[in-house]
């Protein structure tokens, strides 16, 4: 780096140097974002805050972060030290968060859920995940590791069976995994 004195030494121009150097990685910062964007398919509109534009998020998924955000703050994040502390589960947590529709998320309407992807859902993780950790790593085994591999991989009769009762909260969901090869590969990818 230069010293002040330096800069003074060569009238400023290190300085202007520096701050026309950051400038042009901004830019080129910038045009990687825009290109990023221009792939995944958005548009961005005047109408958007400055976190959506830097985000990249659509107008709707960042309502849903929002939105998610909102709950985990007022629900879940009050229960957070009591389970750290004493290693208490709250009973019907998985029933509010039901009710609000958090679960089911990439399970098409037709099926009983909300018919979004699974970025969306990733979307209510981090928001669930910034409040309380424990709930959030609850919700994701269940949302994503019992609910959509039943989803994907379950015939019709019982998805009818277990679907509805995961989706509302009134099932908790888990997954049981062996490996006697190796390796898990819980979706059969």
């Amino acid at each position: 780096m230069f010293s002040l004195e330096e800069n003074k030494k060569n009238n400023g121009k290190v300085g202007l140097f520096l701050i026309n150097l950051s400038l042009i990685q901004f830019s080129h910062s910038l045009s990687f974002f825009e290109s990023v964007i221009n792939k995944r398919g958005l548009q961005m509109s005047s109408s958007q805050s400055v976190d959506m534009r830097f985000s990249g998020l659509s107008v709707e998924e960042q309502s849903v972060l929002d939105q998610a955000d909102r709950f985990a703050q007022e629900q879940m994040h009050p229960l957070a030290q009591r389970m750290d502390d004493e290693e208490w589960w709250p009973q019907d947590s998985f029933r509010k968060i039901g009710e609000t529709g958090y679960f089911g998320i990439p399970i098409p309407e037709s099926e009983g859920g909300a018919g979004m992807d699974l970025f969306t859902s990733g979307l209510v993780l981090q928001a669930f995940s910034r409040w309380n950790h424990a709930l959030a790593l609850s919700w994701v085994a269940h949302e994503n590791l019992c609910l959509y591999n039943i989803y994907r991989n379950a015939n019709e009769q019982q998805r009818k069976k277990y679907l509805p009762g995961l989706i509302s909260g009134r099932t908790v969901g888990a997954l049981g995994l062996t490996e006697p090869g190796a390796g898990s590969d819980a979706l059969g990818s």
